[in-house]
Formats: C-alpha cells, structure tokens, sequence
C-alpha cells in the first residue's frame, strides 16, 4: 500500500498539467484569488457595520461555491476530461454536498482536540494547577501541566490522523458519491498509505513554503500545483483500490 502513488510524479503530474492548461487554471486560481482580495476589503473597510457582516456571508458563500468549482475542474483537468471556466460555478445540489461534507470532515476532525481541550479544562481548574484571573500557572504545578500538555499532544496527533483519514472525502463527493458514502470512500483510500500522506503534505508544504518565498506570486504556481497533485493522489488510489 505504501507505493500505491509516488509523490514525485504527483508534483510533476501537477506542473504539466498546470503547463498544458495553464490559462483555464490561471482564470480559475485569479478569479479565487480576487474574491480573497475582494474579501480583505470589505472586512477592513465595513468591519463592524451592517453592510460589512452582509458581504462578507455573501463572499464567504461565494467562496464555498467557487471553491467546489475550482476543485471540480482540476479533478476534471487531472481525468484528462474537458474542461471549462464556466464550471467554476457548479450546481448548487453539488456545491451543498461539498459544503456538508467539507463541514462534517472538519467537526470529525477536531473533536480530538476539543476533547482535549475540555479535558485539561477540567484538569487544571480542578487542581487549580493554574491561576486562571492572572493566567499564570501555580506553584508546584509542573505534573500537572505536563501532563495537560501530553493530553493536548495526543489532541493533535488524532485530529491530524482524522484529519488524513477523509482528506479524500470532498473529492469523493464531487466525484459522485453521496456525503456519507465520501467518508466511508475516503477511509479506504487511505487506509494503509496515511505516513506516504504525510510525506506527501510535506512535500506540498515545502513546495508552498517556496511559492510564498518568491515574492508571494510563486503561490499562483505552487497552489494549482499542489491541488492537481493532490487530485492526482486520489485518482491514483482510487484506481488501485478498483483493481483490488
């Protein structure tokens, strides 16, 4: 399982891609990018008022439905089907399927840590290991927050295991699948292959990290790039597990 897709030829696979359809992606990524800018505006410019809290529902819904449309198109673009800009705004039963279940995974996915959040909560209050008024911890104190510590340790690891457990999920749902059914389809695929994920978000990670470097522009090239890889992963497992 844990060669069932290279992340080399992931990466790759994105930047030809991004080369053979570099003005449909280019149009896509601009157009995502411009709601951001348009975004940052209004949030400085009518924070506080009325109008603002109205845009900004309005440009968050927004972006939730050319978001679906951007990743429908790479998931398009990565099959080798035809693509165009219009898809950018897709149907709204699919936009509400992506958005149920983008919601869902990322309740899942943080209940790890709010479970251990509300545990250590209970833990250093009850054992007054700190002074909450002045936020400080106690005197003879250092067990306890340790152990705190390891319990939000463990928080984090479960939320990043859920995390890339239905990390497949959204491009389930747009390839086809029903919301529960894209959970389900999303622990299969990465059963057995979550440390080749991690390795595979580092490399993403590392290659965004040189994106944002050059000047912040390179993410216009990073940023597609990674999503086609991304979509390249899934395609690729969801081939090997349809021939086993």
């Amino acid at each position: 399982m844990t060669h069932t897709f290279s992340i080399k030829e992931a990466i790759v696979f994105g930047w030809h891609k991004l080369k053979s359809h570099s003005g449909l992606v280019f149009q896509v990524v601009l157009t995502l990018f411009a709601l951001q800018v348009v975004s940052s505006v209004v949030q400085m410019s009518l924070e506080g008022t009325a109008i603002g809290t109205a845009a900004s529902i309005v440009l968050a819904v927004l972006g939730v439905i050319l978001g679906a449309g951007m990743t429908l198109v790479f998931l398009k673009l990565a099959r080798g089907e035809a693509a165009h800009y219009r898809q950018i705004v897709p149907e709204l039963g699919l936009v509400w399927k992506y958005f149920c279940t983008s919601l869902l995974t990322g309740i899942i996915t943080f209940l790890p840590l709010i479970a251990a959040g509300l545990i250590d909560l209970v833990l250093l209050s009850t054992t007054k290991s700190i002074d909450f008024s002045r936020g400080v911890p106690a005197e003879g104190s250092g067990a306890m927050l340790a152990l705190a510590a390891a319990i939000g340790l463990v928080g984090l690891v479960g939320a990043l295991y859920l995390g890339l457990r239905y990390s497949m999920a959204r491009l389930a749902v747009l390839d086809g699948v029903d919301i529960v059914e894209s959970l389900r389809t999303s622990k299969k695929l990465t059963d057995g292959v979550k440390w080749h994920l991690v390795l595979f978000a580092l490399a993403i990670a590392g290659l965004n990290l040189l994106g944002f470097l050059a000047l912040v522009v390179g993410l216009l090239v990073t940023m597609p790039i990674s999503l086609l890889a991304f979509v390249h992963v899934y395609l690729k497992l969801k081939s090997h597990h349809a021939h086993h």
